[in-house]
Parts: C-alpha cells; sequence; structure tokens
C-alpha cells in the first residue's frame, strides 16, 4: 500500500468509528485503554471495500485459497475473494458437533497454499489456532493477513510456527492518526487541554504511545464529552472512575455531563 491508500484506509477505520478509548477487556483476558471495533469496519461499505482491495492487492501475485477466521474475518475474505474472483474456506474456533462437523469449512485439496486473513491480531493466538486446523487438512500455510495488528506479540508468536504476519495497518500508526500533539501559541506541548473533533477526543501523541510501548497502566483519568460539537473541551476530573463531572460547553455555555473513562 502507498502511504496515500495507508492515510484513506485509516481514515475510513476512524469514519467508521471503529477506533474507541476507554477501558476494554479483552478476548485473551488483558484490558487495553484503546479498542479497535471489527464489526464497525466490517460492515461499513467503504471500509470494507478499501480492505478488500488492500488485501487484494498484495495477494494478485499468488493463487493461494484464501481462509477467513470466524466470525470477524468471512466478510472481509468473502470481499476480498470477490475482489480477486477466487475461492476460500473458512476456518471455524472449533470443530462444529451438528451436520458435517467440519473444523474447515469449504474444499482445501492436500497440498494447497492457503493464506489466512484476519481482522485484528492481538496475540496471535487465534490466528495460529486457524494455520494448525488448516494444516492438518495437508494445506501449506505460511502466512496471514491482517488489517490491524497491535502490536501485542502476534509477529513474534506466529514466527515461532514458521508463518509470517502482514498488517494493512499497526496500532501505532493507527493512534498516530487518531492523535496529535497540541501546541501553544509559544510552540511549547499542551498536555492539559484538547479539543474534541468529530472523530473524538484528542491527547498529545506521547501520551498515547508511550504506555502502549511500556506496558505500564495508565494511571491519569480524563473525562471526554459524550457529545459533539467540534469545540467541546475535555479536562482531567477530580473524582473517580466511573462517576460524572460537570464540563462546561465552550459554545452555549452550558454545563453538561460527561462520562469519565480511565485510560490504564
Amino acid at each position: 500500500m502507498t502511504d496515500t491508500e495507508t492515510q484513506e484506509l485509516i481514515g475510513a477505520l476512524r469514519a467508521a468509528d471503529a477506533v474507541r478509548y476507554g477501558e476494554f477487556e479483552l478476548s485473551h483476558g488483558g484490558t487495553s485503554d484503546y479498542y479497535v471495533d471489527k464489526y464497525r469496519f466490517e460492515t461499513d461499505p467503504r471500509a470494507l471495500r478499501l480492505i478488500a482491495e488492500a488485501f487484494a492487492g498484495r495477494l494478485r501475485d499468488t493463487d493461494a485459497t484464501l481462509a477467513g477466521v470466524a466470525l470477524g474475518a468471512v466478510p472481509l475474505t468473502a470481499a476480498t475473494a470477490l475482489e480477486l474472483d477466487r475461492s476460500y474456506v473458512i476456518a471455524r474456533k472449533e470443530q462444529k458437533g451438528y451436520g458435517t462437523g467440519n473444523r474447515i469449512e469449504g474444499a482445501v485439496a492436500s497440498g494447497e497454499e492457503v493464506i489466512v486473513l484476519e481482522d485484528i491480531a492481538t496475540t496471535g493466538q487465534s490466528a495460529v489456532d486457524a494455520v494448525q486446523a488448516l494444516r492438518e487438512t495437508d494445506a501449506t500455510v505460511s502466512r496471514v493477513f491482517v488489517v490491524v495488528d497491535r502490536e501485542e506479540g502476534a509477529e513474534e508468536l506466529l514466527a515461532e510456527h514458521d508463518i509470517a504476519l502482514e498488517s494493512l495497518v499497526t496500532a501505532s500508526q493507527l493512534l498516530a492518526e487518531e492523535w496529535r500533539d497540541d501546541e501553544s501559541a509559544d510552540g511549547s506541548r499542551g498536555p492539559s487541554v484538547g479539543t474534541r473533533s468529530e472523530l473524538g477526543c484528542r491527547r498529545p501523541l506521547r501520551q498515547v504511545l508511550e504506555p502502549l510501548a511500556s506496558g505500564i497502566r495508565r494511571q491519569r483519568r480524563w473525562v471526554c464529552s459524550t457529545r459533539p460539537p467540534a469545540s467541546r473541551q475535555w479536562v482531567r476530573p477530580r473524582g473517580p472512575s466511573g462517576t460524572t463531572r460537570r464540563s462546561q460547553d465552550r459554545l452555549g455555555g452550558k454545563t453538561q455531563t460527561a462520562r469519565t473513562a480511565q485510560l490504564r
């Protein structure tokens, strides 16, 4: 993908409201101060089309069959298969207990090359499970493509199983586009106050990326307006997480109630 195409895809993910901030429990049991909602971008026609085109652009140099990890990657794989006019299979998370009892839905020949498509890669375990299930059918699998790599160990885990991970967007890119440092008139960085755009609250980039890189849970609490307009401002609250604070609407001069979210 070119830089322009990457920026366009990131813009589509943001426009689909797929990037959310707060405190979220992830599928592997950990917590995160941001969440990429795959169902938001998979059900958005523009985002889905851009993802399919990006995947197809990388896969045109191979005749490999596509495999989508159920449930989230199935619409992505179907859209990409249509773009390439190619068949695909579905890798279930577990063997179903009725009907054919298949773990892999669709036809895969022995020795056939298969490339797995995923939505979000966190630890990479679901992709590894899908690859192992496909390898049990004697398929040849060595590559996994993902829309967003959260950069939390998936690449390393897949490498241990001789699988290469390729992402359309990384968490660093996605967060760098979502947040920007605010500069005061004298050019200094101002971390305490930012404005809310139509895409969400903004705060300094370093405050987002540093905790992700170090793995340290954030202890600061912030209040973000739960509604537009664009000029709504956010401030650091003094109350405990989960309580509400009064935030001043800069446009109308009215006081609105805003919800606090603890970022860790």
